[in-house]
């Protein structure tokens, strides 16, 4: 695990035996607390393993949850396709550089307007730059932005961690992984359904968004379609999305509605980066789910 303190190797956590098939859960609490930003390398001595993390807080009424599956690979471009800085709340992109080697990271952010001035740092090895967006002058605040990520080494990982006032609907926090791009993908990606008003646990969920990021100097055509059994339904009005080199798109809710509890695909003519927002959270950016290719 590293943080501002630097690297350390809990003993608890060396020579981890997980049985075939078997899950094995850490609580790793007691040794990142009081600790701004904490990024964790999981390795495996032998075989092969799939990791994911569990993050909780409550903190003076701001509550949320975040399950994230780890990353297998440091990449060396990253990209979040919308990210919104509401008043009185937060976002910081924490970018980890797991390699023992600095790196040079640049982060380009843009409204719809057009692009903003970068950030630029150098990340030495094995730490983590914690960059807040909040109170940037270049970003305002209550206004979508896309983010876009690009280091000049072996690569780094990266997410964002997002919270709103706690006068909104629960949850007002919540982390996502970005979607790694720079590297040849399928142009299709699927949206998982967020659950059904028939299942207690998912009552109220649904897509609130569809945002789309065009990483690249041209110009890509993206449609969105509804996932249903023996069939890939278009939906009116979203067969024909134009994105311009460098712009981002928000689809909002009521042009996915059709849909309904339906997973959804995305098809584009060349890469793009996908994710979406889901409710009952009354802010963007606070459970947000990165596409899968």
């Amino acid at each position: 695990m590293t943080s501002v303190q630097g690297l350390t190797q809990p003993q608890p956590f060396q020579g981890i035996v997980v049985e075939p098939g078997a899950l094995v859960v850490e609580p790793v609490g007691a040794y990142v607390q009081n600790e701004p930003a904490v990024a964790t390398i999981a390795t495996a001595r032998s075989g092969r393993i799939v990791a994911s993390m569990l993050e909780q807080t409550s903190d003076n009424g701001v509550s949320g949850i975040s399950l994230r599956p780890g990353v297998p690979a440091p990449a060396a471009d990253w990209a979040f396709p919308r990210s919104y800085d509401v008043t009185s709340g937060s976002t910081v992109f924490d970018i980890f550089n797991p390699s023992p080697y600095p790196e040079r990271v640049q982060v380009d952010t843009r409204l719809a307007s057009g692009p903003l001035t970068p950030f630029v740092q150098s990340v030495p090895g094995y730490s983590t730059w914690a960059l807040s967006t909040t109170g940037q002058t270049r970003v305002p605040a209550n206004a979508d932005f896309a983010t876009t990520i690009s280091a000049s080494g072996a690569g780094v990982v990266v997410d964002r961690v997002t919270s709103a006032p706690s006068t909104g609907a629960a949850p007002q926090w919540g982390s996502v992984t970005g979607v790694a791009t720079g590297v040849p993908t399928p142009h299709t990606w699927v949206l998982p359904a967020p659950g059904t008003s028939a299942d207690p646990a998912t009552s109220g969920a649904a897509v609130a968004s569809v945002d789309l990021l065009n990483p690249s100097a041209q110009k890509v055509t993206v449609a969105i379609s509804a996932l249903t059994p023996g069939a890939d339904t278009p939906l009116a009005g979203l067969s024909s999305i134009v994105l311009t080199p460098y712009s981002f798109e928000v689809v909002e809710s009521t042009a996915l509605a059709p849909a309904g509890t339906n997973p959804l695909v995305v098809s584009a003519s060349a890469d793009v980066a996908v994710a979406q927002d889901l409710s009952p959270s009354a802010f963007a950016g606070i459970v947000s789910l990165p596409g899968i290719p």
